[in-house]
């Protein structure tokens, strides 16, 4: 009988040391990102992405080492979201299908955007712990929805929306400099 009182003692113990270990941590993370993501910049590198019709895309042939169709590698390639106080700067590959054809004379096939956005919201998620952006970004002749999470970790996800082309997700982080 004192043996199970020992053992359930101590593996009182040990549980209860570690969950205030993961919540230590946890706190940690959530402060330094509240910190990052009020600086004046912020920086995010995609590392992958994710086109809405893979599986046209892995029939191609043209996939990066190390890619499936709905899972393609950026890394090593340039891209960038960065927001800067009120304006964007973006520039993500593009891999997917246009529904139109790009206005004529256009050499850029990637999602590019430098300027103040039409819609620019922030909101921070206090039961997931995460923030959360919605941006309108109006070029030329093409219109993009985006939603930005970013995570505790400073994990990111980018989902683009647009007028011209399907639906294309990203996944990266924030690069703290």
């Amino acid at each position: 009988m004192m043996l199970r009182i020992v053992w359930v003692l101590v593996f009182s113990i040990i549980v209860i040391s570690c969950s205030s270990r993961k919540q230590l941590n946890n706190t940690e993370a959530l402060e330094k990102m509240h910190t990052v993501l009020k600086m004046d910049t912020i920086n995010i590198e995609a590392q992958w992405a994710n086109p809405l019709n893979a599986y046209m895309i892995a029939n191609l042939g043209l996939l990066p080492f190390d890619s499936t169709g709905g899972n393609i590698s950026l890394i090593g390639n340039a891209n960038y979201f960065k927001i800067i106080s009120d304006s964007v700067s973006v520039y993500l590959p593009y891999y997917g299908e246009w529904r139109f054809a790009p206005p004529y004379g256009t050499s850029e096939t990637g999602i590019s955007f430098n300027g103040k956005p039409e819609v620019f919201e922030q909101t921070f998620n206090k039961k997931k712990n995460k923030y959360e952006y919605y941006f309108e970004l109006k070029n030329s002749a093409e219109v993009y929805q985006i939603n930005l999470t970013v995570f505790p970790s400073l994990k990111t996800d980018i989902h683009v929306n647009s007028n011209l082309r399907s639906y294309i997700g990203y996944r990266g982080e924030v690069t703290v400099e």
